[in-house]
Formats: structure tokens, sequence, C-alpha cells
């Protein structure tokens, strides 16, 4: 499902299913994004919250006022990504690809725990962050973790433009398996060539950044996110075959957590 370094200090899936538990993005299902903080039978989702009660204070993901982000001199998002195989998964409610490059990393400072080495990226579809209360069509995360196993996350918002979509988006979904195993992960069975996440990227790499947390079950906070402030592209097409995907597999067609409180927290954004 996720390749998680065993120094992972929380027990994370970001996309998957979490100790066998079944859950789902629907909001008219028993376990659906409401009802997650009933689900695990350990309360491990608890953080998640309920219909009833909000638990979690810093939960992902947010409506980011652009008016509202304080403008602040960030490091610059410096991304080593380099060529790696393109593996591309069905996890029953995401497609994810798997990065088998360990070399890859997002380094967004100097010190050791700087550097963020990218374990996989998925989509949700619609996206999940807002920006000015406008949506996108999708978003990718990018799910990086350092070595004292903090995860950080960049999120970039795609849009659909047939006259400028990005042909590796395509590629993605072309070839994405059309259904999990029971639920269990699904690859691609044939070789899709080298690919770098980098071109996946927005040409400009300004950002805003907060404290969130995992917008999947167990929900865990203190995820360092960095959503991008400019999109990325993808034919209309590919939104489609995705949407078919998750219905065919959920039985639901989309796969976004619904807004979550901001409480107060910092929203910042570069210069």
């Amino acid at each position: 499902m996720l390749n998680v370094w065993k120094i992972l200090p929380i027990t994370i899936a970001v996309c998957g299913v979490v100790s066998g538990q079944t859950w789902n993005h629907d909001l008219g299902s028993k376990l659906g994004p409401l009802s997650w903080g009933y689900l695990d039978a350990y309360n491990g989702f608890a953080t998640c919250g309920t219909d009833k009660q909000a638990v979690g204070a810093r939960q992902t993901p947010i409506n980011i006022a652009a008016k509202g982000a304080v403008p602040t001199d960030l490091p610059a998002l410096k991304f080593n990504y380099v060529p790696t195989t393109l593996v591309v998964e069905n996890l029953n409610h995401v497609v994810e690809v798997v990065n088998e490059q360990a070399d890859s990393a997002l380094l967004v400072g100097t010190a050791l725990a700087d550097k963020y080495k990218l374990v996989q990226f998925h989509f949700h579809t619609p996206s999940e962050h807002k920006i000015d209360d406008a949506g996108a069509d999708m978003e990718v995360h990018f799910v990086h973790q350092n070595a004292l196993g903090e995860l950080a996350v960049v999120g970039v918002m795609i849009k659909a433009d047939n006259g400028k979509a990005n042909p590796l988006l395509d590629k993605i979904f072309n070839n994405a398996p059309y259904l999990s195993f029971f639920g269990q992960a699904n690859s691609a069975s044939a070789p899709l060539g080298e690919i770098n996440p980098v071109e996946l990227l927005p040409e400009k790499k300004s950002y805003y950044t907060y404290s969130g947390s995992l917008t999947t079950p167990p929900c865990s906070e203190g995820v360092h996110w960095y959503v991008m402030t400019e999109p990325v592209y993808v034919s209309n097409s590919s939104v489609t075959i995705y949407q078919r995907i998750l219905q065919a597999n959920s039985r639901f067609q989309f796969n976004n957590r619904p807004i979550q409180p901001l409480n107060s927290r910092p929203v910042l954004v570069t210069k």
C-alpha cells in the first residue's frame, strides 16, 4: 500500500485501509468521513472526528483564504527528484504512484531534518483543498518523510483543460488498473517506462504552508503541508477515467475529504 519507513512514530496509511478497517468517502454512508471517528475498534480513528464531535484541531484539508495568508520569507522548496520507474497502483479508493527511487527528496532547508524523501504521490477528485472557496477538478499529493519520521506533503491543484493538459498525467490515468483485488493494491502489469515526478509540478514554486493532518484515517496530525499557489492541468478525459475507476472500486466517484475548520491556525505564503 504505502512504503512507510520503520522509524515512523505513528501508524499511517496515507491512502488505503488501516488495520483491516473499511471506510469510504461517501458523506451519506455510515463508513464515510462524518463517521470516521467511530469506525476503529481501538479508537485509532478518533482524531478524524464525527458528525457529532470534532476531535482533531489541526485537520486537513482547509479552505485557504489568499488574503488571510501571511506573506513570509519562507525557504524555497527544492525538489531534488530523479527519474523512477512508473508504477501505478489502484488502492481501491485512490490511484497512487509508488516512488521506487530512494534518492528523490524535497529540501525545505539545510538541516538533516529538512530533507524529506519522496514516498509516493496520489490523486483526489475533486481537490481536497480550496483556495478562496474555489476547488479544482483534482489534486495531487506528494508524500515525503524525513529521518525523524515526520511527514511533509506537497499539494498541487489540477484543473481540467485539454489545451494545457500535462501528458504525464494522462499517461498515469490511461494506465491505471481499473480494479483493485478485493480492496488490495493492484499495480499496472506492464512496464510503463521512467518518469520524473518533477514534471507534475507547476513552473512557479510559490506556496502556502500550514500545520495539518492526513486526510484519511487515522487523520494523524503534525503533517507539514505545502500547497502550491499555481495549478497544473489535465485532460477532461482523465478526470472522467479517474471518477469511473473510483466508482467501480468504492461505489463512489469522489475521494475528497470535506473542508475542515482552520481553528486559528496561521497560514503562511511565500513573498
